[in-house]
Formats: structure tokens, C-alpha cells, sequence
């Protein structure tokens, strides 16, 4: 049986319950996916993290504690790996996130939707803070071909919406 390593410093991964893997000297940011014990891809996030995509003001003034599940989390880490990653990278400027994951309590205090992408972890609201770059970033998911569920221009380019699931994406292109 071949020995699973971390693809960046070679030590082997640790696993959780809920069939994540980490990198046991943390200092890679490293995770995969091991369904049925075999690893699919990397889940290594080269410009996000985490913490970013979870951040969120209005959870912090009222006390609302927005930590995904290691399921929501697994869903953060394919929206970046397979289109905020590919993105960042071609457009080769930062890219912002307004408002990633949101539990149920947050979504609701913001006037989300209860099916929202967002409380599932997979959507991101993201901003080069410019309209002209928003609209630039989102012809470049199309053009890139990068997969996606929904792309959104929200409000004239004010920021842009981009969801993916792991099946069934529907190439959505909304302008609201």
C-alpha cells in the first residue's frame, strides 16, 4: 500500500472524521480529500485562506460565531482551488472577499435566502474594487472557462457573485 505523503513537504497526513487530511506540521496549509481513501485532488489554497472567507463585521458586532463545518470548509477550499485560485493567478492582482461561508444565524441577519450558496460554503462575494476590474475578472471566469454554478454582477459590477458545486455547476451568468 502506497504511503500517502503531503505533495509540499512530504510528511504524512493526518485525518479527521469527516475524511480531511492535513498536513501534520501545519506549515503547508495543505489538504486533501481522501473519499474511499484515495486522494482525488489537493485542496491547497495558494492566495485565500480560510479565515478570510469566513471573516464577516456583522458577525463580529453580534457575537455570532461563523466557523463552517469541516464539510462547509471542504466546500470553501474547492471554490478557491478550482475558480478563485485559476483567477487570481491570471488576473495577477488581489482579489477581495466581501462575504464567503455564512452560517444560517449570519445569512439570515444580512437578508440572505435560506438556500444561499453562501451558507453551504460554496460562494463567494469577491471585489477588485473597481468596477472596471469587476467586470474585467468577471468576463475572465468565462473566458478562462473556470467552473462555476452562478456568476453574478450585483449592482453594475459593484461586486461580483461566483458559486461553484462539485456536480451539476449550471453556468449561470446573472446581471442584477
Amino acid at each position: 500500500m502506497m504511503r500517502k505523503v503531503c505533495a509540499n513537504c512530504a510528511e504524512s497526513p493526518e485525518f479527521d472524521s469527516s475524511c480531511m487530511a492535513t498536513c501534520p506540521t501545519l506549515k503547508c496549509k495543505v489538504a486533501y480529500d481522501d473519499t474511499c481513501r484515495h486522494f482525488r485532488y489537493s485542496l491547497y489554497m495558494k492566495y485565500f485562506t480560510i479565515k478570510e472567507l469566513c471573516a464577516s463585521e456583522m458577525a463580529k458586532k453580534y457575537h455570532i460565531d461563523n466557523t463552517p463545518d469541516s464539510g462547509h470548509e471542504r466546500n470553501l477550499r474547492l471554490l478557491v482551488v478550482r475558480v478563485l485560485d485559476p483567477l487570481r493567478e491570471v488576473y495577477g492582482k488581489p482579489i477581495y472577499v466581501n462575504s464567503g461561508y455564512r452560517c444560517e444565524r449570519l445569512n439570515a441577519l444580512v437578508g440572505g435566502v435560506p438556500t444561499s450558496d453562501h451558507v453551504k460554503g460554496r460562494a463567494a462575494d469577491i471585489t477588485v474594487h473597481s468596477r472596471e476590474g469587476n467586470m474585467k475578472i468577471f468576463n475572465l471566469i468565462q473566458s478562462l472557462g473556470l467552473p462555476f454554478d452562478q456568476l453574478i454582477d450585483e449592482k453594475d459590477y459593484t461586486w461580483l457573485h461566483v458559486s461553484y458545486r462539485e456536480t451539476g455547476n449550471r453556468k449561470q451568468i446573472l446581471h442584477l
